[in-house]
């Protein structure tokens, strides 16, 4: 059998921390239960768990929060950027001419999806939300061809971007893409033939052990 976890890999393309975090518990129940299946049958299953490459890097530390981290602020986190952008910021850009559009209008509901209390925030990180936010009302959520608006936002809708971008820096949490990486892979195995696994070796090895494992001729 084989279960993939395939929505972390979008969180971690959006840089959204808190999705991310969300979809490897749900990844992580999965993995317990196959645990508990191979502790019944341990003499025919073997788990192994692991990623077809790194998405997006992150990392714990953010250089403006220097060693420190505050984990519980992504914990307020109830939307994941899709859910956001599909249930908000959707439908008002859908429903609100661009002339008329206001941040104050979306502020309760950035609350409500992020914890992200507005009047904390410094005014520097105030004037990236509403220069985002023009963004997205301008519909310029496409890759765009200027370097400087891909850094800032990818190929995602601006202000959601740069939501959870605050987001992860207030949580002592740094991305350095909206791309794959080339960071090593863990690979973990438990169970009949879990000594295969040990080191370092190419992702297309997996294959071959598997193949091994299950005594399969290549």
């Amino acid at each position: 059998m084989s279960v993939e976890g395939g929505k972390i890999d979008w969180a971690c393309h959006a840089n959204d921390a808190g999705a991310a975090i969300h979809d490897l518990i749900a990844f992580d129940n999965a993995i317990k239960a196959a645990v508990e299946f191979a502790r019944a049958h341990p003499d025919d299953t073997l788990i192994v768990v692991t990623g077809d490459h790194e998405t997006g890097g992150m990392t714990i530390g953010f250089a403006g929060t220097e060693y420190n981290t505050f984990f519980d602020r992504v914990a307020l986190q109830k939307k994941s950027f899709i859910a956001f952008n599909n249930e908000v910021l959707g439908p008002y850009k859908k429903n609100t001419p661009r002339a008329r559009a206001r941040l104050a209008d979306l502020i309760p509901a950035i609350r409500e999806s992020f914890g992200l209390d507005y009047n904390g925030l410094s005014t520097f990180q105030k004037e990236q939300l509403e220069f985002a936010f023009q963004r997205s009302m301008g519909d310029e959520i496409e890759r765009p061809v200027a370097e400087d608006q891909f850094l800032l936002y990818g190929g995602y809708e601006p202000l959601t971007v740069k939501i959870t971008q605050i987001m992860n820096q207030t949580a002592g949490i740094g991305w350095t893409s909206y791309a794959h990486t080339g960071v090593p892979v863990l690979t973990f195995a438990m169970g009949v033939h879990q000594d295969l696994f040990s080191g370092y070796y190419d992702n297309t090895d997996i294959f071959r052990k598997l193949a091994s494992a299950m005594n399969i001729g290549l």
